[in-house]
């Protein structure tokens, strides 16, 4: 019955991923790319998907929205060990305000953990070429420089989140609560200082081995735009790193269409300061254009990885938190419009109305027979039914199929993202698990 399946579907090329097959559990499954596997991509109505991995036994949830995070993994390296082999692990942004490639290859400068010291330096430098740039800054800074703060934005560049005292403890030591407060800190103390309500935000150590997939949904149901990097220069790899060498760093890095350059403003960093006309006059050398991120950037964020931290929030505080999360939401702030992508336009549309003897929603359909798991990251499903996995796609309309995580093609069964709920028509479902049964 199984091989009659396959007859009936056309096997799904994958033709902008690489994808590698890595045995880690029978309870894991990843979405994404392998450590050290490149992969760019641009999302929209049928993404194409990589997935690695035996598919087992997912943990069971009640709702697609509720994830419980792996047990933390112990990890020995440093950051600076840590973040270059994942810098390939990344769901690419495209960069442009309107969600589609810029024309022109672009260059986001970015600074973080400022304002310092240093950083009417970076803005006299940024200023004499001409250039914009993104401050991801400190709350507890801006309430000490408040003048630098307002002059960043006077002349044009961006402001972002970067949490309050950057203390990694606090923020992913225990719950997504002390992270929360932190952001709010910070989103206050810019608002008193510069009148600016910002919603882009970079993780502390990035996103990878720090977020869970709780982290980003909450933070998306927030309204914050999370952005990581596609390019270190490598001035946080020890202290003092000389400015030859942060150039160095960037000038054999890979160049793509865009690039998020990852820099600090932060005391301590006055070699960056120094490297900071040569970066400049390199990318321009290189045709790039030079923009400020904003909220309506794509974000390019890590993938989601093994968490270093032990977090286990109950599906209690998990209401809790999203309850925390709307009411903030709900007390004055409008995010801005936002000209969706294909994918996003899909799940914003008014939802349609359910027949309900045809369209049912997924959890309830697999309660007792499979477990279904949400990555608020990728916004996309998957399925465990006997040991293999349905991948949903927010904007394909339709199914990946993967069995026994070594074979992946499209199924004709039709699915609707609506009212942040993943929906399968009924019949079809009852009829695919009939035939896996067999």
């Amino acid at each position: 019955m199984r091989g009659s399946l396959f007859k009936r579907v056309a096997v799904v090329a994958i033709c902008t991923v690489i994808f590698l097959l890595w045995l880690q559990t029978t309870e894991e499954l990843y979405v994404g790319s392998a450590a050290g596997v490149a992969e760019e991509s641009s999302a929209g109505a049928g993404d194409t998907i990589t997935v690695i991995g035996q598919i087992g036994a997912a943990p069971s949830v009640r709702g697609e929205a509720f994830i419980q995070p792996a047990k933390a993994k112990v990890e020995t390296e440093t950051e600076a060990e840590r973040m270059p082999a994942a810098a390939h692990n990344k769901q690419w942004g495209n960069g442009d305000p309107n969600g589609g490639d810029p024309a022109q290859p672009t260059v986001y400068l970015t600074f973080d953990d400022g304002p310092s010291k240093w950083t009417p330096q970076v803005l006299d430098i940024l200023q004499e070429h001409g250039v914009k740039a993104t401050f991801f800054v400190l709350g507890k800074l801006v309430e000490e420089r408040e003048e630098t703060a307002r002059r960043i934005v006077s002349e044009g560049h961006s402001l972002g989140n970067h949490t309050y005292d950057h203390e990694y403890t606090k923020l992913y030591g225990s719950s997504f609560l002390g992270f929360w407060e932190q952001v709010q800190q910070t989103d206050e103390a810019i608002f008193r200082v510069t009148g600016e309500r910002v919603r882009i935000l970079r993780a502390p150590g990035g996103t990878f081995s720090n977020f869970d997939a709780l982290y980003f949904y909450y933070m998306q149901e927030a309204g914050y735009e999370v952005h990581d990097w596609t390019m270190d220069s490598g001035d946080s790899k020890r202290r003092g790193v000389p400015a030859q060498e942060i150039i160095n760093n960037v000038k054999k890095a890979k160049l793509t269409h865009t690039v998020n350059l990852l820099m600090h403003d932060s005391a301590g960093h006055q070699e960056t300061v120094k490297a900071l006309p040569e970066i400049i006059r390199y990318f321009k050398d290189k045709g790039y254009r030079f923009a400020a991120l904003t909220d309506q950037v794509k974000p390019v964020t890590f993938r989601v990885g093994n968490i270093k931290w032990d977090r286990s929030p109950s599906e209690r505080q998990h209401e809790q938190i999203l309850d925390m999360i709307r009411k903030a939401d709900s007390s004055g702030y409008q995010a801005p419009a936002v000209k969706p992508n294909a994918a996003a336009a899909a799940m914003a549309k008014e939802p349609p109305k359910m027949d309900e003897r045809e369209w049912i929603a997924l959890r309830d359909w697999a309660r007792g027979k499979g477990t279904v798991m949400w990555d608020p990251a990728s916004k996309t499903a998957a399925l465990t039914l006997n040991g293999a996995a349905l991948l949903f796609h927010p904007g394909a309309g339709n199914a990946a199929w993967v069995e026994s995580g070594r074979t992946e093609a499209s199924v004709d069964l039709p699915i609707k993202f609506t009212d942040n709920r993943w929906y399968v028509l009924k019949a079809q479902a009852d009829a695919l698990a009939a035939e896996l049964e067999t």
